[in-house]
């Protein structure tokens, strides 16, 4: 059920606040104000046997003799016998049988009876006992938050509160700063950022990973999401088919070129069966990575190293495979990533990647263009984003023979979403991490980071961080909206078997 309601992006907020509302009316409704009571039944089945007999003493005959008014068993102490729950009329009361009158009724020894507020003998029973109704919805809340708690979205959110809290030990978010100078067009030229094309993305990594651990997951990248798929589902056959399109066999040795924490790896590895060695250019990434490949079992298969993909720490003509999933945007030059890795590729394997790029739609004259543009590049860590064109002729300037190229975001997702859905902006708390974009929550949220930063719960530099990823984030959502960027320009390319 837990998976369920995962798979349909229910807040667990939102299951606790319905539990807690069915619970409430189920104890305001069970004190016993819906039964009759025996006492006014019984009085009023009585008046009616006078009037009978005072009209007619036949009638009154038949009256005792209708089907409809069957007289229950009388009490071993004589008492007044109760008519069942129908009245000539049709009509239905609903009626606690065997439920004794209480007109005129003593105990033995002379003592007035006492009863219940619906017109049982002796105390109150538990059934109807108020207090026992406030027990059972305290109960029934306390179930439910354990129920909540269970579920991987708390889980996550806890873990991520920790990680921030440890963070502040670190100065690993200082450095916010010094990144928002670099992607500052006023402080710095775009050949100067290039240049510094390391310092950024290791920086906007270090800040950038819990964040995106948090609200992402262990795969940092988009997926169309087709029908019948959830988010999760979604992710994994993206990455299953680009693990596909590399037709390499069991235990082959494959590169994952910018592998953030490994989580398309781990993936990767399990589906082809073949050993991934991930590279990133940030630190953190790698303990990170491996310490959840230990953790999974994947240790044996997925290893993480860190190493520039500019500059790729392995001989020539050494993996079976390559693949990137929208990490070579970060590079200052697609041609000296791309020929990196057709120099570490085997002859005759293949090489291929999504990409981050402006499609034919982008006009540079056009200022929210422009704006789309400078949102992408300074929220997620790129010195520059170019066109669909010119990556393409990259791969093949290397000596790639393309096998494809193609815009996959453009594939045919009728009755699901595109990729660029989790970032749309809403109101309802239990669509995430859309939520967190509408205007309201956009604001508030750097607020109390803030609050929590001067208080030393979370590191300095956290606010700052959030508000980088907010912007790349609408810029992401704007871009696919408009059509002008695509997260996902697939290509496809063979080493030639008779290359060097």
């Amino acid at each position: 059920m837990l998976s369920l309601l995962r798979a349909r992006s229910v807040s667990p907020t939102l299951i606790a606040m319905c539990v807690f509302e069915i619970c409430f009316w189920i104890a305001i409704t069970t004190d016993g104000s819906g039964l009759v009571n025996a006492h006014e039944v019984a009085a009023s089945s009585n008046e009616i046997r006078a009037q009978i007999h005072e009209t007619s003493p036949d009638s009154a005959e038949a009256f005792d003799n209708v089907e409809h008014f069957e007289e229950l068993p009388s009490q071993v102490d004589n008492k007044d016998t109760i008519l069942s729950k129908q009245t000539m009329n049709g009509n239905t009361k609903p009626v606690n049988q065997g439920h004794q009158s209480n007109m005129e009724s003593v105990e033995k020894d002379g003592a007035p009876q006492e009863t219940s507020e619906d017109g049982n003998g002796g105390a109150p029973s538990e059934e109807n006992n108020p207090s026992s109704s406030w027990w059972t919805l305290f109960w029934m809340v306390v179930a439910a938050m354990i129920m909540v708690y269970a579920t991987p979205a708390i889980r996550d959110t806890i873990s991520f509160g920790a990680k921030l809290k440890e963070a502040t030990t670190t100065d690993r978010y200082s450095s916010i700063d010094s990144y928002n100078k670099l992607q500052d067009d006023s402080k710095t030229e775009l050949k100067d950022r290039e240049k510094s094309y390391a310092e950024l993305v290791s920086s906007y990594y270090d800040l950038a990973t819990e964040f995106y651990e948090w609200g992402w997951g262990q795969s940092f990248h988009f997926a169309e999401r087709r029908k019948g798929e959830t988010f999760h589902s979604s992710i994994l056959r993206h990455e299953h088919y680009i693990g596909g399109r590399l037709g390499v066999n069991k235990g082959a040795k494959i590169l994952d070129c910018g592998c953030g924490v490994g989580g398309p790896a781990r993936n990767i590895s399990e589906f082809t069966e073949a050993h991934v060695t991930g590279i990133t250019i940030n630190a953190f990434q790698v303990r990170r990575g491996n310490q959840l490949s230990e953790q999974q079992g994947a240790s044996d298969r997925v290893t993480l190293v860190q190493g520039d993909f500019m500059k790729l720490p392995f001989p020539d003509n050494h993996f079976d495979g390559v693949y990137a999933i929208e990490a070579t945007c970060h590079a200052p030059d697609r041609m000296g990533v791309y020929s990196e890795i057709f120099r570490v590729l085997k002859p005759g394997a293949v090489f291929a990647t999504y990409e981050w790029c402006l499609t034919d739609h982008y006009d540079k004259e056009n200022a929210e263009h422009r704006w789309i543009k400078k949102a992408i590049e300074e929220g997620d860590g790129l010195p520059d984003m170019c066109h669909t064109s010119m990556c393409t002729k990259a791969v093949e300037d290397c000596g790639f023979e393309l096998l494809e190229a193609r815009d996959a975001a453009l594939a045919d997702h009728t009755g699901g979403d595109p990729w660029y859905r989790p970032l749309t902006p809403t109101y309802k708390p239990w669509v995430l991490p859309g939520f967190q974009f509408n205007p309201v929550v956009f604001r508030i949220f750097p607020v109390l980071l803030s609050a929590l930063e001067a208080i030393r719960i979370v590191p300095a530099g956290t606010s700052k961080t959030q508000v980088m990823l907010q912007a790349g984030g609408i810029g992401c959502e704007r871009g696919g909206d408009t059509g002008v960027f695509t997260p996902m320009w697939l290509m496809v390319g063979r080493k030639p078997a008779t290359a060097q």
